[in-house]
């Protein structure tokens, strides 16, 4: 059964204990040393595929039919179980965008030196240099885009506004905006995934659709390199 818990840690290759594989395996040197990202268990943490950033490690681990790792011959970088609990708090390399908007409406939470309109309603203008310009018919300020969302807040019952969050983890980024998950893979690869507006959405399985459908691009370019080698093997 297809255990999620490890999917996306980051591994190093340090030996091959007690490996169970009988074929002669191409290159299998190559592996000792290598860092790689978990992409598939299939034995409830004891067996697992792993993704290259190594192009040509992906062809020689394509080549010998991907192979499964066993804990005992991987090293983890990364403690899976800190990952998951920063994960559920909020990982420290977590990225939350507020997206500014000219035209929202917004109102002013915290007092500004010198500009104390706590609860006074405001229209955003212009976005100019990183600043963002706010007035209402009787006054008006800039302020940085940076602390607008520390006196500001958006008025949302009365305004469209998209809460966008960026997780960067073991080199995947993962994009979430409304029902819409975006995973981009070390590799530049990328996959998507969008539930329907009258669907619930499920957090774990948007991820797990947007991540297969990134993990599928990745491999089609590898194929796509075989293919123009093999290309360029033809013509000798």
């Amino acid at each position: 059964m297809l255990n999620k818990n490890y999917i996306g840690s980051k591994v190093k290759i340090i030996n091959f204990n007690n490996w169970v594989g009988k074929k002669e395996y191409a290159y299998k040197e190559n592996y000792i040393g290598k860092i790689g990202i978990i992409k598939s268990d299939w034995g409830s943490g004891n067996r697992f595929s792993l993704k290259y950033d190594d192009l040509n490690l992906q062809e020689i681990d394509n080549e010998n039919g991907n192979l499964l790792f066993r804990r005992e011959n991987l090293e983890f970088l990364s403690n899976e179980k800190e990952e998951i609990k920063e994960e559920k708090e909020g990982n420290k390399m977590s990225v939350n965008i507020n997206k500014i908007e000219v035209g929202m409406k917004v109102k002013q939470i915290k007092e500004l030196p010198g500009f104390d309109y706590i609860g006074t309603e405001f229209k955003v203008t212009e976005i100019k240099d990183s600043v963002v310009m706010c007035a209402n018919r009787m006054m008006g300020l800039g302020i940085s885009q940076a602390e607008f969302f520390n006196y500001f807040e958006v008025e949302v019952e009365k305004e469209k506004f998209e809460f966008i969050t960026i997780e960067i983890k073991d080199g995947i980024k993962i994009t979430r905006k409304g029902k819409l998950t975006l995973v981009e893979l070390p590799d530049g690869s990328r996959g998507a995934s969008k539930c329907l507006p009258t669907d619930t959405y499920d957090r774990q399985r948007g991820y797990d659709i947007a991540f297969l459908k990134a993990d599928i691009r990745a491999d089609e370019k590898v194929m796509k390199l075989k293919l123009q080698k093999l290309a360029e093997l033809r013509k000798y």
